[in-house]
């Protein structure tokens, strides 16, 4: 987590006052390039001597509260995910669309889906107002506040199956790389795709993408799980949607048992280690993002293996991005992070309700081993 000083923010409109940094400098003794790097949110550490003073000359010319003042003056960073997404000139969020059984012709979308989409637009509205409240705001950044658009996509049907993917299969990846095909070249965009490869056929896209794969395309029988392209698996339940998936199914290789469902990662050294979708102990979620600095386009996907775990991913959302670090990959044309997280619950965890248990999990955030990543990105970005 990240640090930003808060003192033009506290003086208001007096920030910006002629005059204003020889003010606090006579006030408090405190050297003049001190102040302005202050008042610019550009130093690096501050002495306890300098905060004292500073809160002093803050509490006596300015009436604020020495308890609170601390907090108040230190703010965390906003993360470069919420700057990115923050800065974008076109923003749109993409989830899959269920169809109803119960009313026909009629679509739906996940509650959790859409608490998961509801956190991240205010996270990303929190980035604007930090970023507009600067005084060092970057150029054209008060202009770039787009309201987002949102679209839906046809999700798998229900029964869906390599074998049997349905009458409405094609028209589904139709309509998903139409969309995709109208957006990969936006500059200054980013697109957000909510949910697993099961329910959103983006998510598949932005996968296939990245690691030069052939989206919607099931090949399940490889003899070396390393063999694989995606350094990604998510093993299907047997009652899941199982859409012809470029990243998904139900053998992640013949030497690599992956007998429970949930979300599978590649190790440093070729391996697989996985994240079980186990309604008593633990569930998986994921984070993907794919910045292009040439477009200053960005790519994010992410949601939970399950329901459950869409929620406690929307409720740990603050937690688990200020937890990514660096991207995996960097280059002059791509910077890619990918993280699965691993939401362990309580002993004696109740799954008997209508509600999931509102006892709070571990959350630990693994980030995909940068050498599987590389191994598969080298010489092509």
């Amino acid at each position: 987590m990240k640090l930003s000083v808060r003192l033009s923010e506290i003086l208001g409109p007096k920030a910006a006052q002629r005059g204003i940094v020889h003010e606090i400098c006579h006030a408090t003794g405190i050297e003049r390039h001190t102040v302005a790097a202050l008042l610019r949110n550009r130093v690096k550490y501050i002495s306890l001597d300098t905060l004292a003073r500073l809160a002093t000359y803050l509490a006596e010319k300015h009436g604020a509260d020495v308890r609170s003042l601390v907090g108040t003056l230190f703010a965390p960073e906003p993360e470069e995910l919420w700057d990115v997404l923050a800065d974008a000139q076109q923003l749109t969020f993409c989830l899959g669309a269920r169809m109803s059984r119960e009313w026909a012709g009629s679509e739906y979308v996940m509650s959790t889906d859409a608490q998961l989409q509801g956190k991240m637009l205010s996270q990303i509205a929190r980035a604007q107002l930090a970023d507009g409240s600067r005084s060092t705001r970057r150029e054209g950044a008060a202009e770039r506040r787009p309201f987002p658009s949102f679209c839906l996509l046809r999700a798998p049907m229900r029964r869906t199956t390599p074998q049997d993917p349905g009458e409405a299969w094609p028209a589904i990846c139709r309509e998903a790389q139409d969309f995709y095909e109208a957006h990969r070249d936006d500059r200054h965009a980013g697109v957000v795709a909510l949910g697993s490869p099961k329910v959103n056929t983006l998510v598949e896209l932005m996968f296939a993408r990245a690691f030069s794969l052939t989206p919607f395309q099931f090949r399940d029988r490889w003899a070396r799980a390393r063999d694989r392209r995606c350094p990604l698996f998510f093993r299907w339940r047997d009652t899941d949607p199982q859409p012809p998936s470029c990243c998904g199914g139900l053998v992640l290789g013949d030497d690599t048992p992956s007998v429970a469902p949930g979300i599978y990662y590649e190790t440093a050294d070729g391996s697989w280690a996985g994240v079980e979708c186990d309604p008593h102990t633990s569930d998986a979620a994921f984070l993907f993002y794919a910045y292009r600095p040439p477009l200053a386009q960005a790519e994010v996907a992410c949601g939970g293996f399950s329901s459950c775990a869409t929620h406690w991913m929307a409720n740990e959302l603050e937690t688990i991005v200020a937890a990514l670090g660096e991207p995996q990959y960097a280059s002059g044309k791509l910077k890619l992070g990918l993280y699965v997280i691993r939401f362990t619950f309580p002993p004696g965890r109740d799954t008997t309700g209508s509600t999931w248990d509102a006892r709070k999990p571990r959350v630990d955030v693994i980030p995909v081993s940068r050498k599987a990543i590389t191994r598969r990105l080298k010489g092509r970005s």
